[in-house]
């Protein structure tokens, strides 16, 4: 019986009308790698990372200080493109707050980070990107050869208060279990 219906209905299927389709005419043009130009950016041409971290290392100490060239270069070759990329960011922001409060922004002192934590908060950032950007700074002192304020007590206790002011906890992966189908076997 069921066989029936379903020949029934694909009989009455056929039966209507189907609809005219229009065919357009498209030419697809398959190429091989390498013949294909590669897409251009709207803004113009990307930026050097290493050359703008030069130059806001260069705004940020005026004339007074110098860029350890070795540790420079050591430290551009460790990183991945995404941490120099970070690393840039991190510091243009810590220049416009340098370039709003005024005054020469590395070396900083202890005072001047926990201003910078302040003005992070203001601007709704997040704990751990806070804690990220003074990371960056430990790593400009450090290519400036100069001692890191980054981990006074001062310092470390301003981020606390944030995180607390802040409270949600960052989210953590949770702990890997060994169920029943792994067994003793897989150790």
């Amino acid at each position: 019986m069921r066989a029936k219906s379903v020949l029934s209905i694909a009989a009455q299927t056929e039966r209507l009308p189907m609809p005219k389709r229009s065919v357009s005419a498209e030419i697809v043009t398959i190429l091989a790698p390498g013949e294909a130009p590669l897409p251009q950016r709207r803004s113009g041409a990307a930026q050097d990372r290493a050359v703008q971290l030069v130059e806001l290392l260069q705004e940020l100490t005026g004339e007074g200080a110098s860029l350890v060239e070795l540790n420079f270069q050591k430290s551009i070759e460790a990183r991945a493109p995404a941490s120099i990329k970070a690393l840039a960011v991190d510091l243009d922001c810590y220049a416009r707050f340098s370039a709003e409060r005024g005054g020469i922004g590395l070396p900083a002192d202890e005072a001047r980070l926990v201003a910078y934590i302040d003005y992070c908060e203001a601007r709704r950032l997040k704990p751990a990107t806070v804690s990220r950007r003074l990371s960056s700074l430990a790593v400009a002192h450090h290519l400036l050869d100069v001692p890191c304020p980054v981990g006074a007590v001062v310092v470390r206790d301003a981020l606390r208060g944030l995180r607390r002011r802040a409270g949600v906890r960052q989210r953590q992966a949770g702990p890997l279990r060994l169920g029943e189908g792994i067994g003793r076997e897989a150790c």
